[in-house]
């Protein structure tokens, strides 16, 4: 095997000359780049809005670390005999846009939790599908 045919860019070049896979890879791209992006900032935005300080907003992060644990590792670990990659990596998509969605409209911190959830069950489903 040379060099060429390990290189990851490269693979993910091919991947994306692929029409069925581009939107999905796309898709998944921006779903990491705003769970990035709520990772380094959601401490400010619940600081701001909300008025919670680092040990609140640690538990909000063990709460995402741990629904993305039990979605990854119990449930699409079951899924994956049912359904193709492809239906569940959508419908994980369109789970955390929900999730992103709802974040925006909460009213109290408690309301946090649903959103957070709908988020990290969505990449945990889309991620490794």
């Amino acid at each position: 095997m040379g060099l060429i045919e390990i290189n990851p860019v490269r693979q993910l070049g091919l991947a994306l000359e692929r029409p069925a896979l581009r939107g999905l890879l796309w898709s998944v791209f921006a779903l990491q780049f705003a769970f990035a992006e709520l990772q380094t900032n959601f401490a400010v935005f619940t600081a701001r809005r909300f008025g919670l300080g680092p040990a609140e907003n640690a538990w909000l992060f063990a709460f995402v670390g741990l629904s993305a644990a039990l979605m990854q590792g119990v449930v699409i670990r079951k899924a994956v005999k049912w359904y193709s990659g492809e239906s569940l990596t959508r419908f994980g998509l369109a789970v955390a846009a929900v999730g992103f969605a709802g974040i925006a409209v909460v009213p109290a911190a408690v309301a946090l939790l649903l959103p957070i959830a709908l988020i990290s069950i969505g990449n945990g489903m889309a991620s490794p599908s």
